[in-house]
């Protein structure tokens, strides 16, 4: 009774806030004019997962460490040249997804205006019609097809390995900057949490969320090679590498869920769980079916006042969401406009981690097959790490 009386007062005093003490909306962040990047001298071996390198910010550096892609034929049976997150002036490795196989330059791959041209060599090719078919084909247990639009029909979605293992790794040097938005280091906002963890104390993460954040389908998560840790492993790792603190994970996720789940269920999974520090990562499966953005606001807001209630020093992270397959009618609703509703909770013990504007970015310049693992809504480890780089980017002051 005391808790649920707690509950509805930091309810209602959470929403005075906001609507009687000003609206903290997205930052209009500039992009990022960096310097070209110095040259730098290869620093991890490539034949298996090296943590330093997955948390190696993809906007950092003059080298891009194994950045994942897709050797996926066009429609027409051509195998058009691969587009990277930069113009790489040297292709350093190209492995198989396992990062057991090292391919061959000049043999099987070559570099060819910045992008990665597959030759007639040894890569397995991927054809058009094995993700996009054109009309209705048997599928293997795990396996769906769902409807498509335009061109594309049907969609192929695998709940597995098999779209991964179809993708190559490739490491390169480039000479250009980061293109798109710096995450924005919000620490100041999470003074608590940064006290724990400058002093040395242990530190609870809750990490609450749908498939995304129960780890769905990265390979550690899937127990095969390269077993690269899910996003939430990821981010205990970076925290305890940078700081002395024992950092426990608590994820109470469930594949399928939206923000209303969240809500009704607050107070058993993630209140009772007495986190210092909750990551909130709904977004993804609300915006599949089109829950409207204040709605969604409206959800978020009664977890972080539950949890608040429970444990009022809890500070709050919420992940705005990456965006589905765009030749996925079925699952692109409204998952972009959840990201500025997220800002407007951004104060002193809440954080926005904008995965949202980050996947907006990499999309400019790579393909949503290069970065998925179901080609529908679930992130490669390529993604995934980048989820977990942007958190930790979040957390710094």
């Amino acid at each position: 009774m005391v808790a649920g009386i707690r509950a509805w007062v930091c309810f209602v005093t959470a929403l005075f806030s906001l609507l009687w003490g000003g609206v903290v909306c997205p930052p209009a962040l500039p992009r990022r004019n960096l310097a070209p990047p110095e040259a730098e001298a290869l620093a991890f071996p490539l034949d298996g997962y090296q943590q330093a390198a997955f948390l190696h910010p993809v906007w950092e550096g003059s080298i891009a460490y194994q950045e994942s892609v897709i050797p996926l034929e066009s429609r027409d049976g051509g195998m058009p040249d691969i587009p990277l997150l930069y113009d790489a002036d040297e292709i350093l490795s190209v492995r198989s997804n396992d990062l057991q196989t090292e391919y061959v330059q000049g043999v099987d791959y070559a570099l060819a205006d910045g992008k990665l041209r597959i030759l007639d060599g040894a890569i397995p090719r991927v054809p058009h019609m094995k993700l996009y078919p054109l009309a209705e084909i048997e599928v293997q247990p795990g396996a769906l097809l769902f409807p498509g639009g335009g061109e594309s029909p049907y969609i192929y979605c695998q709940g597995g390995m098999e779209i991964p293992q179809m993708q190559l790794s490739v490491t390169y040097r480039h000479s250009d900057a980061y293109r798109g938005q710096i995450p924005l280091r919000q620490g100041s906002r999470l003074p608590k949490t940064l006290a724990k963890l400058e002093a040395g104390e242990p530190l609870r993460i809750l990490f609450y969320g749908d498939s995304i954040t129960v780890g769905a389908q990265s390979s550690g998560w899937c127990g095969e090679a390269p077993f690269v840790p899910a996003y939430y492993d990821l981010v205990a790792a970076g925290l305890q590498a940078q700081y002395q603190s024992a950092v426990a994970v608590i994820n109470p996720a469930v594949s399928g869920t939206a923000s209303a789940w969240g809500a009704e269920n607050a107070q058993e999974l993630a209140a009772d769980q007495h986190p210092d520090l909750a990551v909130i990562a709904f977004g993804m499966n609300d915006g599949s079916i089109r829950i409207p953005p204040a709605v969604y606001f409206w959800n978020t807001l009664r977890i972080l006042s539950r949890i608040r209630a429970a444990n009022p020093d809890c500070e709050f992270v919420l992940v705005a969401t990456t965006v589905p397959n765009p030749a996925a009618p079925g699952f692109c609703g409204t998952q972009d406009a959840f990201r500025p509703w997220l800002w407007r909770l951004a104060q002193r013990g809440t954080a926005v981690a904008d995965m949202t504007q980050t996947h907006r970015n990499l999309l400019e310049r790579k393909r949503f097959e290069d970065m998925t693992s179901n080609n529908v809504n679930h992130p490669n480890d390529y993604l995934a790490r980048i989820q977990a780089q942007v958190i930790l980017e979040t957390l710094l002051p």
